[in-house]
């Protein structure tokens, strides 16, 4: 009763844009951001925002896979051995980033689109490390000067400040993927992003999923992280992520299933590195005591919410023409 409701309240209701969303977030917030992304000291390379893998799943050793049905039997998960815990969220991201690549299944050559791409931390791996051509697109003006500054030392990544309704502009790519987007898109443009990503798959192409999910039953994102750090996020259950992407002609061939502990310890992660930062950028809030108890309050709370909650985690999905 209350999924419906809602939907249908996004689309009749005045909202803000995507543009005013992703600004009153990753714009707003980007010197806590920029903080959380990089390793110590803040000259390092920015990592990705989104949960890091803190075990590898491609270890040398491993015990056959399982191939079992998920919850509603819509898709067909693979569980697999994993290696150890690694101790630090660099090490986790590059294992992310990593199964990610092997995930796609690459080819030299290839053109892939990266929707939402962030600070082009994805974007650049791909090209210098598989030797393919990246486009991204982003809504966040400072994601796409950082995301810019880093294709100029390649030749085959190019980034854009495009909705991501208006890729299919781009033209078709091999590989379409997309890291911690679709639960940013909103409950009533769902659809419209499953679309989008079969447009611009070509018809022998692939894609690539990373999403947090909830169980079906679970209750929504605390309102209060919702309004102040996400606004217009909908975090999609097991069923939303299948009906979407069926009803558009895409076959979700594998559903990766990520512990929530893995996004409890990136959180864990992001606010110990800003707290170490904290007094070098709380100069740059008006009221830096409010902005400080915001942040521990969206990345403790959060964090919480993935260790004991036991009804989110993260997906990643890999998407074939059905």
């Amino acid at each position: 009763m209350i999924q419906p409701l809602r939907e249908y309240l996004s689309k009749i209701l005045p909202h803000r844009s995507a543009q005013d969303d992703v600004a009153a977030h990753y714009d707003d917030l980007d010197h806590c951001i920029q903080a959380m992304v990089r390793s110590f000291p803040a000259e390092g390379p920015p990592e990705s925002y989104s949960c890091a893998l803190w075990q590898d799943p491609y270890p040398p050793v491993q015990l056959p896979e399982v191939t079992i049905p998920t919850y509603f039997g819509m898709m067909n998960e693979i569980r697999r051995s994993q290696g150890p815990f690694v101790s630090t969220l660099t090490e986790a991201n590059e294992i992310k980033i990593r199964a990610i690549a092997r995930r796609l299944h690459l080819e030299p050559g290839m053109r892939i689109l990266d929707i939402g791409c962030g600070d082009g931390a994805l974007a650049y791996y791909l090209a210098t490390k598989h030797g393919v051509k990246v486009e991204g697109i982003t809504l966040s003006e400072r994601q796409l000067e950082r995301a810019q500054s880093r294709a100029q030392k390649v030749g085959n990544i190019r980034f854009h400040l495009m909705d991501f309704a208006d890729a299919p502009n781009l033209g078709t790519f091999d590989r379409v993927v997309s890291v911690g987007m679709m639960e940013h898109v909103g409950i009533g443009r769902l659809q419209e992003y499953a679309h989008v990503f079969r447009k611009v798959m070509a018809p022998n192409g692939r894609g690539l999923c990373h999403t947090i999910y909830k169980a079906v039953d679970a209750p929504e994102m605390n309102e209060w992280i919702a309004l102040k750090i996400f606004p217009g996020t909908y975090v999609p259950n097991e069923r939303d992520m299948a009906d979407c992407f069926l009803s558009v002609g895409l076959q979700v061939e594998v559903f990766h299933h990520i512990p929530g502990i893995h996004y409890a310890k990136t959180l864990d992660a992001w606010r110990e590195r800003l707290n170490e930062k904290w007094d070098s950028i709380k100069h740059h809030f008006a009221d830096p005591e409010w902005q400080k108890r915001k942040m521990d309050f969206y990345l403790g709370g959060t964090a919480a919410w993935f260790r004991y909650g036991r009804q989110a985690a993260v997906a990643q999905l890999e998407l074939v023409p059905a």
